[in-house]
């Protein structure tokens, strides 16, 4: 919410504190896991989350970097999207392919992930992505790497 603006994972982890999260995501994994002490409010999908926080039945969502800076971007009344720290959360992005014994398939796309992340080519197509939905360069903080 406008005004909140959390550093830690421990400024969340009171009893005070109400942490909007989408039912079975990685966001409701990270606020049980690193704010246990807080309210957890558990609703079936993140526009209900952004709602919550919207209409002040909570002070905050957990939400991935492209999912927050584009609801903010949206509706700047939400406040603004920290990356929280202490300790900073990353989590893996993964391709799912059906099993094959032929592995081919599984290790090019594994290779071709691997390229492009390191030519910063994914960080290009993530930033323009981004952009589309009006969240330029500077919106995105550093702490984030792509």
């Amino acid at each position: 919410k406008k005004g909140f603006e959390p550093k830690t994972w421990s400024d969340l982890d009171k009893p005070e504190i109400k942490i909007a999260v989408d039912i079975g995501s990685v966001h409701e994994l990270a606020a049980r896991n690193f704010a246990p002490k807080a309210e957890i409010i558990g609703l079936k999908t993140r526009d209900e989350c952004v709602l919550a926080v919207q209409t002040g039945r909570a002070d905050c969502v957990i939400l991935a970097v492209i999912l927050g800076l584009t609801a903010i971007k949206k509706n700047p009344a939400l406040g603004k999207y920290v990356v929280l720290k202490d300790p900073f959360v990353q989590l893996p992005n993964c391709m799912g392919v059906r099993y094959e014994v032929d592995k081919r398939f599984r290790d090019f796309l594994d290779n071709w992930a691997d390229y492009n992340r390191g030519a910063a080519q994914i960080r290009k197509w993530m930033v323009d992505g981004l952009a589309l939905n009006g969240v330029m360069p500077e919106d995105i903080p550093s702490e984030v790497a792509f």
